[in-house]
């Protein structure tokens, strides 16, 4: 069976690392800034607003581990992405050496 040929643009995958990396970093700075807002109070005291603070207490803590999550995600697919463009280049030159290899043994 033939080897299957592929062909892999490892610049355009290191830019797609980068965008990662770009987007990690905005959403990291999203959660920081998510964080530092005060959403307890703004409402009143009474009941009514008590219960719908801690709902809103709730929502804003859960889209921070959400945006947590995110930045975790991104991060560790720019770091694939640069893994896999270092691993691909890695094998071509290798394969390059070995075929030229090769070629100076049948010209002796």
């Amino acid at each position: 069976m033939a080897a299957e040929e592929i062909e892999v643009n490892t610049p355009q995958l290191g830019r797609g690392g980068d965008l990662c990396r770009d987007a990690a970093a905005s959403v990291r700075k999203a959660a920081e800034e998510l964080g530092g807002v005060p959403e307890a109070g703004i409402f009143g005291g009474h009941a009514e607003a008590q219960q719908f603070h801690a709902a809103l207490d709730a929502a804003h803590r859960s889209h921070q581990e959400e945006l947590h999550g995110h930045h975790a995600t991104l991060t560790g697919l720019s770091g694939k992405a640069d893994t896999a463009a270092r691993t691909f280049t890695d094998t071509d030159e290798s394969g390059a050496a070995a075929v030229d290899s090769a070629a100076e043994a049948f010209d002796r």
